[in-house]
């Protein structure tokens, strides 16, 4: 175990020490829409359920890596915020708060031409 573990610390130093990698910050805003409606299987009514978006928050860390001469790898680490409002139709309305991490990583091809 620890011998794997160093072989990966020393993989991921030499990417890094070889590589020019750029490290970044991002943040933004979020919005949650949702809709369904419910067949209720007794009398086969319909009830329609919406929800009203709220704002939001976004933040995290970037890092771009270059792995060939157009592509590199984009890693991130995000902290994700999404809040609505779902009411029920002749019923009350709940507020739910999401906030969750996101770790995206991405391939990016970086065109240097593109118009």
């Amino acid at each position: 175990m620890k011998h794997t573990l160093l072989l990966i610390t020393l993989f991921v130093s030499a990417i890094l020490c070889e590589a020019q990698v750029k490290i970044g910050l991002q943040g933004g805003t979020s919005f949650a829409n949702q809709s369904t409606e419910y067949i209720d299987p007794a009398d086969h009514s319909s009830h329609r359920h919406t929800s009203h978006s709220d704002f939001g928050l976004l933040g995290g860390v970037v890092a771009e890596i270059p792995l060939l001469s157009n592509f590199s790898l984009r890693p991130q680490l995000n902290v994700l915020q999404k809040n609505f409002t779902y009411s029920f139709v002749g019923e009350r309305s709940h507020l739910y708060e999401l906030d969750y991490f996101q770790l995206p990583v991405d391939i990016v091809y970086n065109c240097r031409y593109c118009i």
